[in-house]
């Protein structure tokens, strides 16, 4: 941790989205005023992280800064005591895309082996969840002691598909006097916990089939629905599906990939439930 005194610099500061904290000499150009947190350690564990700026003989100006759309007002880290994790406490507002409205929010990041500077993680993801125009007053300010705050890539999106879990099932309706409707159909268990994930596959899945119902195991998807004049039968397992289930799930990848939206998918997790 910094001594008492020092600064963390903020690259990036008007990008949205792209914030960096670090505590490194600035690569950006000099320029006259340079946002940072000014570091001053007190006698019980803690550091507090005040915001401003500072000019180019290195003398700061304490100031709330403004981030896109979050105003960070005040900052600290507590540090872990026996046995206890290390506690980031930020308070913030957090404006709506056309500064019309604003939540006040605290913020408490609780986990081992905390570095401050993941803040600036914090702030990119709540700016992005704004700047998709999304509810302000439906940020979980709570999720960030939780949540992933790495950007993930789209190797998350095969190992979500293989870990699904297909059974496919014949089944019929017998129809008087008509000809009666066949179809093949499939429960999808073992969905992914993530909600941006699971909502993908379900609407990939409404690409492949006739219709996607979702259940409390998962989801029911049902496909081409054919008539014939021909006995109907009660539902039955197919045995041998195999062939089935990888064409299902090599054409989820497909699309997927085409779909998959890293950061909608890192926002999405601050949505409260």
């Amino acid at each position: 941790m910094n001594p008492n005194g020092s600064f963390l610099h903020i690259d990036n500061f008007s990008d949205l989205g792209k914030v960096y904290v670090h505590d490194h000499n600035p690569e950006v150009k000099r320029t006259i005023i340079r946002p940072v947190f000014k570091v001053e350690k007190t006698e019980n564990q803690a550091y507090y992280f005040a915001p401003g700026f500072i000019d180019t003989d290195n003398i700061f100006f304490s100031c709330p800064l403004a981030i896109s759309y979050v105003q960070v007002n005040s900052a600290k880290q507590i540090l872990p005591q026996h046995g206890h994790s290390s506690i980031i406490e930020l308070n913030i507002k957090a404006f709506n895309k056309t500064l019309s409205s604003y939540v006040n929010a605290k913020i408490e990041i609780k986990r081992w082996n905390i570095d401050f500077k993941i803040i600036g993680k914090v702030i990119n993801f709540i700016n992005q969840y704004i700047n998709s125009e999304r509810d302000i007053k439906l940020i979980d300010f709570n999720c960030f002691s939780k949540i992933d705050l790495d950007l993930k890539d789209k190797s998350i999106i095969i190992s979500a598909i293989d870990s699904l879990e297909f059974v496919f099932f014949d089944n019929s309706i017998n129809r008087v006097g008509k000809d009666n409707f066949f179809w093949i159909e499939a429960e999808i268990r073992n969905m992914p916990e993530d909600r941006y994930l699971r909502k993908l596959i379900i609407s990939n899945l409404a690409n492949q089939c006739t219709r996607v119902e979702t259940k409390e195991y998962g989801a029911l998807i049902v496909f081409d629905i054919e008539s014939a004049y021909t006995a109907s039968y009660i539902r039955r397992m197919i045995e041998e599906s195999t062939a089935l289930e990888k064409k299902a799930k090599d054409l989820l990848k497909l699309d997927m990939a085409i779909e998959y939206n890293p950061v909608e998918q890192s926002i999405e997790q601050l949505a409260i439930k």
